[in-house]
């Protein structure tokens, strides 16, 4: 039974490499089927869902799997990634406590619930948090209106964000789109500087900052801006030659 079951999984695995996703998800419910606390089934389930940005979903299946088999590294890790992208990480705390005392040897995990059980450390700002970024069902309202052009509809939604949940650096770079678009330039660049103040990692952001500092003479501030965040985040050394064109000749 064991050895049929891993040959399903291997066989699931190549489909996901080979973004098989419908076929692969099969498979691996046929596992779970068989074995409903086959851990490594729901981990499969949580990357083919993180791969299609059906974060809640990968969340949950990245909960049980841990919650399964809390021994392993890459199952923890992919449960801490969701919980930064969604702001959950309180939803995993008792969770990792537990994984970390029931495997004190394992260095991987035990750093994970040092990190975010560390008082003096915003998990959130944390240059892995940034990285992923954040995703909340308000913040893709407000993106789909901007793509299909309904700008109005996408402030409504960005404002909303702001209203019940807090100031995010995504609902911000929204709000600075939809300011760019309508040719308030000022105002675009003020918010784009605000969402850098949140997520200072974001290189997209930083192009539209620097955008709208064409548009509205700000070039010295955008660049004074680059330079200095630059300094604490070297990543941010690969868009430098995107401030050239800041440069007054």
């Amino acid at each position: 039974m064991f050895e049929l079951i891993e040959l399903k999984i291997a066989e699931a695995e190549k489909k996901i490499r080979n973004q098989e996703y419908g076929e692969a998800i099969a498979v691996l419910l046929e596992v779970i089927d068989e074995n409903p606390k086959f851990a490594l089934a729901y981990n499969d389930l949580g990357i083919i869902a993180w791969e299609q940005s059906r974060w809640y979903d990968a969340f949950g299946l990245f909960r049980e799997a841990v919650n399964l088999e809390n021994s392993r590294g890459d199952f923890a890790n992919n449960l801490l990634d969701a919980a930064l992208k969604l702001r959950k990480i309180e939803d995993t705390r008792e969770i990792f406590a537990k994984a970390a005392a029931d495997n004190p040897d394992n260095s991987e995990i035990a750093e994970i619930y040092k990190a975010i059980s560390d008082p003096n450390n915003d998990i959130y700002m944390s240059v892995r948090a940034l990285s992923i970024g954040y995703w909340h069902p308000l913040i893709e309202k407000g993106d789909n209106h901007i793509k299909n052009g309904e700008h109005i509809d996408a402030l409504t939604a960005y404002i909303e964000h702001a209203d019940t949940v807090g100031a995010s650096a995504e609902a911000y770079n929204g709000l600075g789109i939809v300011q760019f678009s309508a040719k308030e330039y000022d105002e675009a660049f003020n918010l784009f500087f605000e969402s850098l103040k949140i997520n200072p990692i974001n290189r997209d952001v930083f192009l539209n900052l620097f955008d709208s500092a064409k548009e509205c003479g700000q070039e010295d501030a955008a660049l004074q801006i680059y330079e200095t965040l630059v300094k604490n985040y070297p990543l941010l050394e690969e868009i430098r030659s995107e401030t050239e064109f800041l440069k007054k000749k």
